[in-house]
């Protein structure tokens, strides 16, 4: 009986051990990579690759990593970025003294469209912007509760990009 006594024990010692040891590998990987919550790509559309006229232009960047699952459980962001190196989320409307500008985004499975276009039907050729695409998968939104995604700084301080 005392051998079958230490033998338990023994074993549920092992077995505290060796759980312990692993749950402490899976947090610290995950507060250490925060990347496994989201993927990010950043995307420079030059001049030539706008597609429109004067009553707005587009351009639709592809990316694998937006599946069926991350559409349905996830979230994607596209962030523009400014002239002085911030990015700002889209949809975004921006007033240039007598007219406004608007820059938006639609996705599907695979591509991200982007889109400009001014209140006066006389949209300039948007030139090179760069865009920063954020898909956040549901699990990283869970175990980042407080994060405001339309908030790129927010998004960059939480997710350390």
């Amino acid at each position: 009986m005392k051998k079958l006594r230490i033998l338990t024990l023994g074993l549920l010692a092992a077995t505290n051990l060796v759980s312990t040891s692993c749950t402490k590998a899976v947090t610290d990987h995950e507060l250490n990579y925060p990347h496994t919550d989201l993927f990010v790509q950043e995307v420079t559309v030059n001049a030539a690759n706008w597609s429109g006229d004067e009553y707005g232009y587009e351009n639709t960047i592809t990316s694998s990593a937006i599946t069926t699952e991350l559409l349905t459980e996830g979230v994607v962001m596209c962030y523009l970025k400014t002239p002085n190196g911030d990015y700002m989320a889209m949809p975004l409307t921006l007033s240039n003294g007598n007219w406004v500008s608007h820059w938006l985004f639609s996705h599907s499975q695979n591509g991200i469209t982007v889109g400009t276009y001014d209140d006066d039907d006389a949209t300039p050729s948007p030139g090179d912007r760069t865009f920063k695409i954020v898909i956040f998968s549901q699990a990283g939104l869970i175990a980042h509760p407080n994060v405001d995604i339309t908030d790129y700084e927010s998004v960059k301080k939480e997710f350390n990009l």
